[in-house]
């Protein structure tokens, strides 16, 4: 734990209650002081904040403990959009929900808030956000065609992207391949000038048991050297590598597609990704104090507000 603190928490008898007025994810629009309470108004969705809606409030005390006071209306779950092709659908997986029913039981059984999007909705059993943008032998061209319609249909808070499988199963090359994935990224960049912000989490994509399989490893060098270019200058990229979380051919149902060992192991990485979004400790001292509610007042990152409050005063890195 640090010794000095932004803000001073020990005075006995005495405490400073931060009220936090957020969504459950999002960027920091502005924040103002006001006497014994701190307000932070999330800008994540732009209609939020020029509609006034106040959103869920947390109230943190000295003492590490928080309430969640009442509130005008439910709280906002975090939108998550599951794109890509036959892998994000499920094919071959019981029930045809592949990595997303489990995913979707991960975060829940978390406690995160969570809303899968999408124009597509499949699945069974149907116990689980069935939503998603999983696109049967569609190439990454096509989904970078696609996803600002699909974006103004099911706007997003949180983007997966898997892609590139059929591109090389129709004899498109590594390179060109990546590029169409930037474009992409592109659109998405572009959607969000006008719209809310988004975090994608995208994959080095798991590989196939064909002679192909080199040109997959080719590409998702080439994704990550994309994401790396791209986060430097910016971007809110968070990169999961599917390619090392499934053997081969042991976690394949076919040549190219998962069966549900693998979709689980996928469901696992993809988790990993988004809870990065949601780490409370934001600037990584490993406790959870009035330094990271700064931290979290100030960045446009995405954060669980109920996860931050729980785990006040905490220590995180054990």
């Amino acid at each position: 734990m640090k010794q000095k603190h932004l803000f001073q928490l020990g005075v006995l008898g005495i405490f400073i209650c931060f009220s936090v007025a957020a969504w459950a994810g999002g960027q920091i629009g502005s924040a103002e002081t006001q006497t014994g309470t701190l307000i932070a108004q999330n800008g994540f969705r732009d209609s939020w904040t020029s509609e006034g809606t106040e959103g869920e409030r947390v109230v943190i005390t000295a003492t590490g403990t928080s309430a969640s006071a009442a509130s005008p209306q439910a709280p906002t779950p975090i939108r998550i959009m599951p794109l890509g092709d036959s892998i994000t659908y499920g094919t071959n997986s019981t029930g045809t929900v592949g990595y997303r029913r489990p995913l979707y039981q991960l975060l829940i059984g978390a406690g995160h808030n969570v809303d899968f999007v999408g124009s597509q909705t499949d699945g069974s059993p149907e116990d689980f956000d069935r939503n998603h943008e999983g696109h049967r032998g569609w190439r990454a061209d096509q989904i970078r065609d696609g996803i600002t319609g699909w974006l103004n249909s099911t706007p997003a808070d949180v983007v997966l992207l898997h892609i590139g499988t059929n591109d090389i199963t129709q004899g498109q090359g590594a390179t060109s391949t990546a590029a169409d994935i930037g474009q992409i990224l592109d659109n998405i960049n572009t959607w969000e000038t006008t719209h809310n912000q988004i975090w994608v989490v995208l994959a080095r994509i798991i590989n196939r048991n064909d002679s192909l399989s080199g040109v997959t490893t080719t590409l998702n060098g080439l994704i990550q050297a994309l994401a790396d270019t791209r986060i430097a200058g910016g971007d809110k990229i968070v990169v999961v590598d599917m390619e090392s979380a499934l053997s081969y051919p042991g976690d394949l149902s076919d040549t190219l597609h998962p069966n549900d060992t693998g979709y689980g192991k996928m469901a696992a990485i993809w988790f990993a990704g988004i809870v990065t979004l949601l780490n409370p400790d934001r600037d990584g001292d490993c406790d959870v104090d009035g330094e990271d509610l700064a931290a979290y007042i100030a960045s446009p990152r995405l954060l669980d507000i109920t996860t931050f409050a729980g785990n006040f005063g905490k220590t995180a890195c054990q």
